[in-house]
């Protein structure tokens, strides 16, 4: 499937083949009441995973809030606190995409191929607004604090 391919391909696709330890799973939702437990606190997919084509943004966005509000609070106070910023930005984020996870995550070469095609097309499309089902008015669903305390070099 990957042959002709390049860049660092070879090199991954050889090291898959060479490991006795490698665990692969199909795309799933992660729903949890709680994304903290004590001193140890859950970010980006293990914490809210689940929504597809916007994981990264929501990883790097409870990225700053959790540096943010571990600045300004102890930790106890901080995860609650960033649960408490990040949970509607989650909520907008988890409604899957037109053609949910098959759509955007094809399981055949041809779908992959026709996926790829059409994201290229998408920007130049009339209608392309409703047929992304939202995806920048969720991107902008949170407003981020300015957090003012910096921590300072250990």
């Amino acid at each position: 499937m990957f042959d002709g391919v390049g860049w660092e391909v070879p090199g991954l696709v050889e090291q898959l083949r060479q490991t006795d330890d490698l665990y692969f799973d199909r795309a799933a939702e992660v729903r949890i009441d709680q994304w903290s437990n004590g001193r140890v606190v859950l970010l980006g997919d293990s914490a809210f995973g689940g929504s597809v084509g916007m994981g990264t943004s929501m990883a790097l966005v409870g990225a700053y809030v959790l540096a943010g509000e571990l600045s300004e609070n102890g930790y106890e106070q901080a995860f609650a606190q960033y649960q408490c910023e990040m949970r509607d930005y989650v909520a907008t984020h988890r409604k899957r995409p037109p053609g949910g996870t098959n759509g955007f995550l094809p399981r055949t070469r041809r779908g992959i191929w026709l996926r790829n095609q059409f994201m290229r097309l998408l920007p130049h499309l009339p209608g392309r607004k409703r047929m992304m089902g939202g995806i920048e008015k969720s991107a902008n669903a949170i407003t981020l604090k300015p957090y003012t305390r910096s921590v300072s070099p250990a």
